[in-house]
Formats: structure tokens, C-alpha cells, sequence
């Protein structure tokens, strides 16, 4: 087996080097001589225990032989009891990955990669083969439900060989205060069909003693004020930062630039950007900050969202994430009897509670949570006439 460390540079990271590296964390897909699948809320992808992976597939297994026409490698390791996570991917593009980090070090800089390999032996698919090329993605949680994108980092194509050969792909992110946890998601970045098929394995996360980044505590708000949306954002510090580029979508996926402003190039003081978009779409607008550096690398803030009418009232949930317990503040127009739900990532209620409301500031904590799994789940209060009081996504830990 041949195995390659050379790291794939993405898009949006710099040529910077991780020192006094600490693992924090490793997955790994254990081991074992048997095909397995994976805790469930992990994929969207089917499970299947056979040697042929049709599109949208995958297995953990202790070799990478999906289909006949494949490689049949060991884990990158190279331990023939090692298991990775046999993919074929589906035809649409999009998430086919996610897990939660706990347990990080707030104020600090961390490296994340992984290993990828091209399933297909050199030739499947002739000139025409997709070649797998993937996007991860990491998150910190806030208290509100909603998420920070703290980095972002596209492959390169990912090359069939004539050998098994494992590709080191990987970024960097610094975690901001206050947060101890991340989500991250690896996505499918080409489209199903022929040749776009994979094995990842050893997914990492690894504190680092000191590491540089170009822009760093880029954070976007909107506020929604007089029809029009307020979009500010900041930087903590900039370096060889070119240019912001604001984006807007009615629908998440697809997004049009709307306004463009100039970096500080280099500083180490906070800056701050701010537009105005007189015409949002009526019933949502997605909006995001595209961040290029001088040397053409580029990343993404997290996104922001304005809809009207889908919430009422004002609340607060706390703390997320939660370990055995939370409380939810909520402010009602009226007395009536709310309905508490947690549901988890599979759309199943693993807790259900009545709540009487009194017309004003009402408090409840939602108790006896140390049996649930670790994981995403999402709380929501609905009252007397249907209407949603409160939604959030929390995390478990």
C-alpha cells in the first residue's frame, strides 16, 4: 500500500504549521473483521452490509473493496483489522458526515484533518470518472440554537492511482472563548456517478501550542429594522485579508454577491464592516460573508438568516449545550398551556411535558436528561392554537 502525507491545501487556509501539536480527538471507526454501520444521527447515507455499494452507500469495514472494480485496501494505518468509512457517493451533492467535538480548549488554535482515498483502481470510468472531492465544515454551538462556521476547507480532486493511496486532507480554526464543543460536517462536493467513490478514515483534531491565522473572529449579525436588514460584521485581526464579499440566497443553496468592500489588509485590532440591503426577499433571507485573502485563499462566516412571522414571542434556553438538565425563559401574550417537545436528530420525542404560561415572564427547567445520548436535539414549545413559541437546536453532552 502506498501512503501519501502530503497535506491537501484547501482553499481557505494559509501555509501554516500546527506546533506543539495535542490530539484532542481521533475517529478512527474502531475495528473489526465485520462490516458495521454507524451510530445513528451520523449519516443520511444507507447502510449496507454487502461488497457492492450502489450510489448513496457506505459501510465500515476493513477494507476498502466496495465493488469488485475497487482497491482493496486496509485502513491508512495500514492495520488489516482497522475499519474506515467505505463510501459510494450519492447523486446529490451534500452532507454525508457529522459528529460533535467535546471537551476542546476555548482560546485556542486546533488543526482538523483527515484521510481520503479514491476507491477506484487507476482507469475505472475512463476519461469521464467523477473524482471525489469533499468539504469539511466546523461549527461552534450557540445558545440561541443556531451556529458559528469557524472554518471551512474544500479539497482538491481526489485522484484514482495505480496503488492504494491515502491523501491527507486538512485546515485550521481558532476556537473562540466560552465554547468547549464543535460540530462538523464532510460534505460531497462533486455529484454522484461513476468514480466518485471513497474511504475516509481517522478524522483528527489536534490542539496546537501556536498557530497564525488570516482573519480571525470574523462573526456576521442581521437585524431586521424598518424592511430593510442591518448586516454588520467584525474581525478581530486581519492579515493579508484582501476583501469581503457580502452574500444573500432565498433559499441557502443558491447565492448572488450584493455588496463588496475592501480588508484591512493587516491589523490587530478589531474591525468593523457594516451594509445595508434595502430589499431582502419577503419570506426569508440567507446572508453570508465570503472573506478572500491576498493569495486568492478564501473562506465563508457563518450564515445568518431574517424570516418574519415564524416565531413568536422572545425566549432563552440555557445552558446549550446541557448535560442532565436546561430552563427555558419564555414571555407570553396570554395564559394558556404550552406543550414542550425534545426531538431528537431521527424525529423521535424523547421528552414531552405540559407547561401552564401566566401572561408575561414565564421560567420551567426541563430535568432527568442523563439517560439521552450525546448528540443534536431540537426543543420546541408550542401553545394553546398551534403557534411556536420557542425552537432551538441544543446539544447533549
Amino acid at each position: 500500500m502506498s501512503l501519501a502525507l502530503g497535506l491537501v491545501i484547501a482553499k481557505n487556509t494559509t501555509a501554516q504549521t500546527c506546533t506543539g501539536e495535542i490530539i484532542k480527538f481521533n475517529e478512527n471507526f474502531d475495528t473489526g473483521t465485520t462490516n458495521a454501520a454507524l451510530p445513528t444521527g451520523r449519516t443520511t447515507y444507507s447502510y449496507n452490509s454487502t461488497t457492492v455499494l450502489a450510489d448513496g452507500d457506505y459501510k465500515l469495514s476493513n477494507s476498502s473493496k466496495g465493488r469488485t472494480e475497487w482497491h482493496g485496501s486496509a485502513d491508512h494505518t495500514g492495520n488489516t483489522n482497522g475499519r474506515m468509512m467505505v463510501i459510494n457517493a450519492s447523486y446529490t451533492v451534500g452532507e454525508f458526515y457529522r459528529d460533535t467535538v467535546v471537551g476542546l480548549t476555548p482560546n485556542a488554535s486546533f488543526s482538523v484533518f483527515l484521510y481520503v482515498m479514491n476507491a477506484n483502481t487507476l482507469g475505472t470510468c475512463g476519461s469521464g470518472a467523477i473524482l471525489p472531492k469533499l468539504q469539511f465544515i466546523v461549527e461552534s454551538y450557540n445558545n440561541d440554537g443556531s451556529f458559528t462556521q469557524l472554518t471551512t476547507f474544500t479539497s482538491s480532486s481526489i485522484p484514482q492511482s495505480q496503488n492504494p493511496t491515502w491523501i491527507k486532507v486538512g485546515g485550521y480554526f481558532n476556537l473562540p472563548a466560552g465554547v468547549t464543543a464543535v460540530r462538523y460536517k464532510i460534505l460531497n462536493n462533486a455529484p454522484g456517478g461513476c468514480g466518485n467513490d471513497l474511504a475516509i478514515d481517522d478524522i483528527t483534531f489536534a490542539q496546537c501550542a501556536s498557530l497564525a491565522l488570516p482573519v480571525t473572529g470574523m462573526r456576521l449579525k442581521a437585524q431586521l429594522h424598518n424592511g430593510t436588514a442591518l448586516l454588520s460584521w467584525s474581525t478581530v485581526q486581519e492579515f493579508n485579508s484582501e476583501k469581503f464579499i457580502l452574500e444573500r440566497s432565498n433559499d441557502g443553496k443558491n447565492w448572488e454577491a450584493i455588496n463588496s468592500q475592501a480588508a484591512a489588509g493587516n491589523s490587530q485590532s478589531t474591525k468593523s464592516y457594516q451594509f445595508i440591503d434595502n430589499k431582502p426577499f419577503k419570506d426569508a433571507s440567507f446572508y453570508r460573508i465570503l472573506q478572500i485573502d491576498i493569495d486568492g485563499k478564501f473562506t465563508y462566516s457563518n450564515i445568518e438568516i431574517i424570516k418574519a412571522g415564524n416565531v413568536k414571542g422572545s425566549y432563552a434556553i440555557s445552558p446549550n449545550p446541557f448535560q442532565n438538565q436546561f430552563s427555558i425563559q419564555l414571555s407570553s401574550d396570554k395564559e394558556q398551556t404550552a406543550v414542550v417537545k425534545l426531538v431528537d436528530m431521527n424525529g423521535k420525542t424523547v421528552k414531552y411535558t405540559n407547561w401552564t404560561l401566566n401572561k408575561g415572564l414565564n421560567n420551567t427547567q426541563i430535568q432527568s436528561l442523563q439517560s439521552l445520548n450525546n448528540g443534536i436535539y431540537m426543543v420546541e414549545v408550542t401553545g394553546t392554537d398551534g403557534s411556536i413559541l420557542a425552537r432551538t437546536k441544543m446539544v447533549k453532552l
